[in-house]
């Protein structure tokens, strides 16, 4: 999660990334360390934190450029 998404700060279910059709989110690296592994859609994304995601490439394409989108 690069610093400045908007994502950051915002849960998996207001960032809409939970729901990107054809893409699963299993887990949350956390910067700080550790792993969430099938995180509610309660759990915030912070900058520095990895998805780890599971679906097509075109589909985790599209995953990332939403988190790079300056505005959701």
């Amino acid at each position: 999660m690069p610093p400045g998404s908007p994502c950051e700060g915002v849960t998996l279910r207001d960032s809409g990334l939970y729901q990107e059709p054809g893409v699963i989110v299993v887990a949350i690296k956390r910067a700080a360390g550790g792993m969430i592994f099938n995180p509610s859609t309660d759990e915030k994304i912070e900058a520095g934190d990895h998805l780890v995601a599971l679906g097509e490439a075109i589909r985790l394409r599209g995953l990332e450029q939403r988190v790079k989108l300056t505005s959701l």
